[in-house]
C-alpha cells in the first residue's frame, strides 16, 4: 500500500514481481569496530533478508569496499587506523580515479552535535543514521538509497524525555522497554547484546584506562 500511494509510487502497475525486485537481497558492508554495534546492525538487517559482511576499522571498510559487489556501506565515523570520514574520502577518490559507480554510504554515530550531519555529508557521505540505531529508520535509509521498499515494524515505544530537572537517581541505568523496542521487541536478540556489552566492557575499559595513563585525550573520546 505504501509503495502504491507513497512519493515514490511507480508509474507503471504494481505486480507480485515488483514487490519482489523492490524487497531483493542487499550485500550491506557494515562498517564498525564495537561488536555489540556489530552485532545489532547484523542481525537487524539479516532478519529483512539482507546479506551483511562486517569490517572492523575504515582500512578494511575501503578494501572491501574496492574489491567490490556491496549494495550500499553502513559507516560507522569513529573507528580505529582510519575512521569513517577518512575511510569515505578514500572511496570517493578511488570511484573518480576508476570511473566507478557511487556506492551509497550512511554515515552512523552517537555524536548528536549541530554540525556533525553536515560533515559526513561534506565527506562524501549520503546520509547519517544516529545512534543508538531505530530499526524502522534504519530500514527506510537502507530502502531509499537502493530503491528499495522498506518493510515495515510496529510503531516504536513512547520512550520519555529525562528533564534537567531530574536527578541522576532518578534516571534509568536500563531503560529495558526502549532496549527491547529497537531490537524488534526479540526478547532472545536482547540477552545476545546484553552478553556481547559483558564481554566486551572489560576491554573497553582497560583500553580506556591505559589511554588515560597515556594521557591520551583523542583515543579516550573515541
Amino acid at each position: 500500500l505504501l509503495l502504491a500511494t507513497g512519493p515514490d509510487k511507480p508509474a507503471d502497475l504494481i505486480t507480485r514481481y515488483t514487490l519482489r525486485e523492490r524487497r531483493r537481497q542487499l550485500r550491506i558492508l557494515l562498517a564498525e569496530d564495537n561488536i555489540v554495534n556489530q552485532r545489532l546492525g547484523r542481525e537487524l538487517l539479516q532478519r529483512v533478508g539482507h546479506d551483511v559482511e562486517i569490517a572492523e576499522d575504515g582500512l578494511q571498510a575501503v578494501e572491501m569496499v574496492q574489491a567490490g559487489g556491496f549494495d550500499l556501506v553502513l559507516m560507522d565515523v569513529s573507528m580505529p587506523q582510519m575512521d569513517g570520514l577518512e575511510a569515505t574520502a578514500a572511496i570517493r577518490i578511488a570511484e573518480a580515479e576508476q570511473d566507478a559507480k557511487r556506492i551509497p554510504i550512511v554515515a552512523m554515530t552517537a555524536h548528536a552535535l549541530k554540525g556533525d550531519r553536515q560533515t559526513c555529508l561534506d565527506a562524501g557521505m549520503d546520509d547519517y543514521l544516529p545512534k543508538p540505531l531505530n530499526r524502522q529508520r534504519l530500514y527506510e535509509v537502507v530502502a531509499h538509497w537502493t530503491g528499495t521498499s522498506a518493510p515495515l515494524t510496529p510503531a516504536s515505544v513512547d520512550v520519555p524525555t529525562v528533564t534537567g530537572e531530574q536527578t541522576p537517581a532518578q534516571k534509568p541505568i536500563f531503560d529495558r522497554a526502549a532496549a527491547l523496542d529497537r531490537m524488534a521487541d526479540d526478547e532472545e536478540l536482547l540477552l545476545e547484546v546484553i552478553e556481547a556489552f559483558m564481554e566486551d566492557a572489560p576491554r573497553q575499559m582497560a583500553m580506556l584506562r591505559r589511554n588515560l595513563e597515556a594521557s591520551d585525550a583523542q583515543e579516550m573520546g573515541r
